[in-house]
């Protein structure tokens, strides 16, 4: 159960973090406002570009991270999300 109770108290956090405006939205904001709607579109996509490929990089790293595990059965636990509520501890 300690899983579970760490697992609730990463999801608050992040929704927590979720429900304030971080810096990319007040640029968009910026740009429309002071520029053009066309200036803050133009950001908010850029913006959305540049995500997809932190996500890609990211993704990509962590499965290199996985294949190169020498153990295939702890690998797949981790991989499948499974770890934590795994029957087998050892």
């Amino acid at each position: 159960m300690p899983e579970l109770f760490l697992l609730a108290q990463i999801i608050g956090i992040y929704f927590v973090a979720a429900l304030f405006p971080g810096p990319n939205l007040l640029l968009v904001v910026k740009n429309a406002a002071l520029v053009s709607r066309r200036a803050g579109i133009a950001t908010g996509i850029g913006i959305a570009a540049t995500n997809a490929i932190w996500i890609f990089t990211a993704a990509a790293g962590f499965a290199n991270f996985i294949f190169k595990i020498p153990h295939k059965k702890t690998a797949r636990k981790i991989k499948c999300a499974g770890f934590p509520f795994s029957k087998s501890r050892h």
